[in-house]
């Protein structure tokens, strides 16, 4: 995929309330909600409805080490509406690591860092033991009864990984996480333009959502969270019920694509594949490339024939 795609960010998201931790005033990792944040992204002429989970967190110094379940509370991420998760490259379980080159929209789990890149260098992600095929409706248990999870290789001590505070999220330790929020739907939990400094990004999770209009798609969330500070842990989810999280997540809708009638007459027809033919080869910005990869060819063409017949 093209890793330069445009982002057109739609209004929507869902945010579900996690547990109180309002007796855990000892702990180190405080948060107090679970959100996410979703919008709409093209690439290639399909189209990518992402979600952003974030836990929020007291302050910027809180760390959570790892995302995990256990036999009393065991994990689990499940889709439903039929939905399969969906990677800007295809793979097996590991196409959920954090890894260089991939696209603003490509599923991934993390601990901290929105960024792909920095996290494959900085933050050494690793699924554990319980990580199951992750790539149709749900990540689910490959052994054990825990169920899956993930944890930063480097630890948690801010001197070795500088996304181990909240509000951290770049590989300088002295830079405040200033990345805003997408969506204004009224008792979500985040604003438009908000500061997201001390919420801690666990996931992106992807759908294709190309030509599916509107639709209920949502995401369910159960894991536990442990939480560090300096290497010592200082609150988990193991043995405490503050720090379990259950929640349903909504994905952006996919707005309605603009008709591909080249030759505007009302139809996607054969007078349409002619007009495209006529620009076979390269041609960047052109309206006949239809997947923005700066040539019309016969993938131009496929998406064409989707879209035969009046427009709506």
């Amino acid at each position: 995929m093209n890793s330069t795609s445009s982002n057109r960010r739609l209004r929507a998201s869902m945010t579900a309330l996690g547990m109180s931790l309002a007796g855990a005033a000892a702990a180190t990792v405080t948060p107090t909600s679970l959100f996410g944040d979703s919008y709409i992204v093209e690439d290639g002429g399909r189209f990518y409805s992402v979600l952003d989970v974030y836990i929020q967190c007291g302050n910027s110094n809180d760390i959570v080490s790892s995302v995990f379940g256990v036999s009393a509370y065991a994990s689990s991420f499940a889709l439903n509406n039929g939905r399969t998760f969906a990677h800007s490259t295809a793979g097996t379980n590991n196409a959920w690591l954090p890894a260089a080159g991939q696209s603003g929209w490509d599923s991934f789990v993390t601990c901290g860092n929105r960024d792909q890149a920095s996290a494959a260098s900085a933050l050494n992600m690793q699924l554990d033991t319980n990580w199951g095929s992750g790539n149709g409706s749900s990540i689910n248990n490959a052994a054990g009864t825990g169920g899956p999870g993930w944890y930063p290789a480097v630890g948690s001590n801010p001197s070795i990984n500088p996304y181990a505070r909240a509000g951290y999220y770049n590989s300088n330790t002295s830079s405040i996480n200033v990345a805003k929020a997408t969506t204004d739907i009224a008792g979500n939990g985040i604003a438009a333009g908000q500061t997201l400094s001390n919420y801690w990004m666990i996931g992106r999770f992807a759908i294709d959502v190309t030509n599916s209009g509107s639709g209920d798609n949502t995401l369910t969330l159960k894991f536990v969270i442990t939480g560090k500070q300096n290497g010592a842990t200082t609150f988990t989810g193991t043995t405490s019920s503050a720090g379990r999280f259950n929640a349903t997540l909504r994905f952006a809708e996919n707005a309605a694509v603009p008709c591909r009638d080249l030759d505007s007459n009302g139809l996607v027809d054969l007078g349409d594949v002619a007009f495209m033919l006529l620009d076979f080869g390269a041609c960047p910005g052109c309206p006949s490339d239809l997947d923005e990869s700066g040539d019309v060819g016969f993938g131009d063409i496929q998406l064409l024939l989707l879209e035969f017949g009046p427009c709506a």
